[in-house]
């Protein structure tokens, strides 16, 4: 608890005297419930003073934020708003939200042309759930046939990235995770599901949620389950639960 206060202490600090990259940290930890007790609105006012300094992630959150009515009213537009600036400068989760926002035309006109617009260029990034969903609706004859994508640009984006998580996939599931003798493959383990969750795969966003709340291989986290059982959840995972 005492290097947890430190942290906090010092983070804030620097905070206070205008470091975007520690208000951001310090949002991170209101929002998440880490090192500080879990707290919406401090962390919205966190994410919004780094995301007015220009920083990406922190547009990316506050999107969040406001779209989810979490410790500021929930405003579409303004969610819009916030993706839109960390879009531009190539954040590739607010390129996937934005190309959501577009598509059922939340605090935007709907527009498909628009949609597909970002979610190529967050699915060009690696983006595993905009690939998805990208050739999903571009086989969709309206797609094809309105606008200027097929099938062929879906291909390539789904080319640059499917080997790279098929590897990551397999030498992963070859990996122990449970051997106490092991702790160096079980934080190999951890950083192969942190990659492909962070991706956006549904499978290894449950385990790592499933880690989290039994302590298996990392310390007991209850915010962090629950945080990537929603990750889940919202690709639409049935037996994700907190």
């Amino acid at each position: 608890m005492k290097d947890n206060v430190s942290s906090l202490t010092d983070i804030r600090k620097a905070a206070e005297r205008g470091n975007a990259d520690a208000q951001f940290n310090l949002g991170i930890m209101y929002n998440e419930g880490r090192g500080a007790a879990q707290d919406d609105a401090n962390a919205a006012k966190w994410f919004r003073k780094a995301a007015e300094q220009g920083k990406a992630e922190a547009q990316f959150h506050l999107g969040c934020m406001y779209q989810e009515g979490r410790g500021i009213p929930q405003i579409d537009a303004e969610a819009v708003r916030w993706y839109l600036k960390a879009a531009r400068q190539g954040n590739a989760d607010a390129q996937y939200n934005l190309g959501c926002m577009y598509r059922e035309g939340k605090g935007v006109p709907q527009s498909d042309a628009e949609a597909v617009k970002w979610y190529r260029n967050a699915a060009e990034q690696g983006h595993a759930e905009a690939r998805n969903i990208l050739d999903i609706i571009c086989k969709e004859d309206k797609f094809v046939a309105q606008n200027d994508v097929g099938i062929d640009t879906v291909e390539k984006v789904r080319s640059k990235t499917e080997q790279e998580d098929a590897s990551a996939k397999v030498e992963m599931e070859e990996m122990p995770v449970s051997d106490a003798d092991v702790s160096h493959d079980e934080a190999e383990t951890l950083k192969r599901y942190l990659k492909l969750a962070q991706q956006g795969d549904i499978d290894a966003q449950i385990m790592l949620g499933m880690m989290y709340k039994e302590g298996k291989d990392v310390p007991q986290d209850n915010a962090e389950a629950a945080k990537w059982y929603r990750k889940a959840a919202m690709q639409g995972h049935a037996n994700a639960r907190t």
